[in-house]
């Protein structure tokens, strides 16, 4: 469907400082999926979004009124599968 870049790293990091990685194409570093785990707290993945769900609304606990939810299936080069969700704000801008 489409191709996805998702990071999570301080601004502060820099990307030398992650490990396991791959250079990208563009000379970019990303994280192969099948390496991810709990303990990671610094990774960029770059891959194909295969599957996308329909935007979902949800009722937040407390009485906090009303969410927004979708979901992707991602797979990247070294053949790594991975579901992420989008919630509210990044679920409106990315759906």
């Amino acid at each position: 469907l489409a191709q996805v870049l998702l990071s999570r790293y301080p601004r502060a990091a820099s990307p030398a400082a992650m490990a396991p990685m791959q250079t990208g194409e563009a000379g970019g570093f990303f994280f192969p999926i099948s390496e991810l785990s709990s303990y990671q707290s610094q990774w960029t993945l770059k891959a194909r979004v295969t599957t996308k769900g329909q935007m979902r609304s949800f009722s937040r606990r407390g009485g906090g009124g009303e969410g927004k939810v979708f979901h992707v299936e991602l797979l990247d080069a070294p053949g790594g599968e991975i579901r992420a969700s989008f919630f509210n704000d990044a679920a409106t801008k990315f759906f």
